[in-house]
């Protein structure tokens, strides 16, 4: 029991941590501005010194930009102070508007495929663009009014934190699967593959890292289901992706007929790939140049049985899609337009099958929807039948979310997931 009650003490401190700053936010405003200011300050000038020397070093226009822009906003902040609150306030109604925007895209696109309640969102949105515009033309106590909500978002998360940790100390030491889970808010959990694709990339570079899978389990029990979250150097890969893999296939989902992509890709025909585990897996690491963290959960017979029933509703609902490498005009198509198209990539080197959604009851993934109804959100519809049940205000589902989830279960002791994978390749950049 000492040796589980020291492993847990870095996600008790942190839970204290969460508490803490909670009641700062909630109770202590001033002392917030404090602090933030300060740590913007010094982030933003010792960014700016960090940059110039990736300049110097690599002769990097971006680098000489991004110290341009952080000497410019430090100096701000040094020279008037007081801007500091017009930016929280800017930012805080910059991210209400844009929940709303999401939300209004949402609601438009669950009409046209008529996929069900829409009513939540016709709550929200006018809840959304009314906050956002009381925070930016309203006055200071506005903003405060938002810490003190965002205080007690943030006590409740340390304080769930610190439940799981009691709770994985069961006297019958039996895996625990919780039923319902309070994320951090998107907006943090979004950069999670990005600072998780960082510290990985820096561990290779200095050969710390120099295999291509390295793997850790809690005990020896082999796992049931894997939940893949990937991340890569791409504007869309430092977000992440997250697959489902079961009786080793892989089912992923997202907008990969290129023929329908919409807002640059942020919108699309919503596309189902099932592919074989070890092929995918070696697809991502060479093909797409991506880093994969595999969790492997641990069911009973109960939850097998429920995973089964529910991929066959799943399939039920589908109906088989043709990349462009399929077409029966595919001899009119060129090698090179098949490399531009990653679902005839992914089939080439996998033999992968694809499928869409046809109408029934998963109308909702009809139109995938990087922002709401995406590769988070079909995991999540299939996982929650057995237990992992995530839950945001926002109703957007990251990658992140997932990683933050799974990994801190995967720390503690009498958890469901069971195992943590990577695999990547070494040396790259």
């Amino acid at each position: 029991m000492k040796k589980e009650i020291r492993s847990a003490v870095p996600d008790i401190i942190t839970a204290l941590l969460y508490i803490v700053s909670g009641l700062i936010m909630r109770n202590h405003f001033d002392i917030l501005i404090k602090y933030v200011y300060y740590t913007s300050t010094a982030t933003l000038m010792l960014g700016a010194v960090r940059s110039a020397l990736t300049y110097l070093m690599t002769d990097k226009d971006s680098a000489m930009l991004e110290s341009v822009v952080n000497i410019a906003f430090g100096l701000i902040l040094l020279l008037k102070p007081s801007s500091l609150l017009f930016m929280m306030k800017f930012i805080s109604a910059a991210y209400m508007a844009l929940l709303a925007f999401i939300h209004i895209i949402a609601i438009v696109q669950r009409r046209k495929d008529n996929a069900g309640s829409r009513t939540g969102y016709f709550i929200l949105i006018p809840f959304e663009i009314f906050s956002s515009l009381r925070l930016l033309f309203g006055k200071e106590h506005r903003l405060q009014q938002l810490n003190r909500w965002l205080g007690m978002y943030f006590m409740v998360y340390g304080l769930c934190v610190f439940l799981d940790i009691v709770a994985s100390f069961n006297i019958f030491h039996r895996r625990k699967k919780k039923k319902f889970h309070i994320p951090l808010p998107a907006i943090i959990c979004a950069f999670i593959p990005k600072r998780i694709l960082k510290s990985i990339n820096k561990l290779m570079d200095n050969n710390e890292l120099p295999i291509d899978k390295i793997n850790h389990t809690s005990d020896d029990t082999e796992s049931d289901i894997e939940i893949f979250i990937h991340m890569a150097d791409t504007l869309y890969g430092q977000v992440g992706h997250v697959d489902l893999c079961f009786d080793n296939y892989v089912l992923s989902y997202g907008n990969y007929d290129e023929s329908s992509y919409r807002l640059n890709g942020m919108l699309g025909d919503g596309v189902i790939e099932v592919i074989d585990r070890n092929k995918y897996i070696r697809f991502c690491l060479e093909v797409s140049n991506k880093h994969i963290v595999s969790f492997g959960i641990k069911l009973n017979d109960e939850d097998k049985m429920r995973m089964q029933w529910k991929l066959k509703d799943i399939f039920e609902n589908l109906t088989p899609w043709e990349p462009p490498i399929m077409s029966s005009q595919s001899d009119l198509i060129s090698s090179t337009q098949y490399e531009l198209d990653y679902a005839s990539s992914l089939y080439k080197a996998t033999d992968a099958l694809f499928y869409k959604f046809k109408d029934g009851k998963y109308n909702k993934f009809k139109t995938y929807f990087g922002l709401s109804t995406n590769c988070a959100a079909l995991v999540q519809e299939i996982t929650s039948k057995i237990g992992v049940s995530l839950f945001d205000f926002s109703g957007i589902l990251t990658p992140g979310t997932y990683y933050d989830y799974l990994d801190s279960e995967f720390r503690r002791k009498n958890s469901f997931v069971v195992s943590k994978t990577l695999y990547a390749l070494p040396n790259r950049s």
